[in-house]
């Protein structure tokens, strides 16, 4: 899923829950990082996103 943060003026902070472990598009690196469990704490740049996908 694609999480973005509408507002282009400020960062924002959201924190996603998942029904299992998910994994977090790291752009600069092109690869996918897993995280530790079904929750993953998110920080966007005025205007960012990012990639977020359920562990397979």
């Amino acid at each position: 899923m694609v999480v973005v943060n509408l507002d282009y003026t400020a960062e924002a902070a959201a924190t996603l829950s998942g029904p299992g472990k998910l994994e977090v598009f790291d752009a600069l690196k092109d690869e996918w990082t897993a995280t530790k469990n079904q929750q993953v704490d998110l920080t966007f740049a005025p205007g960012g996103g990012t990639l977020v996908r359920i562990q397979k």
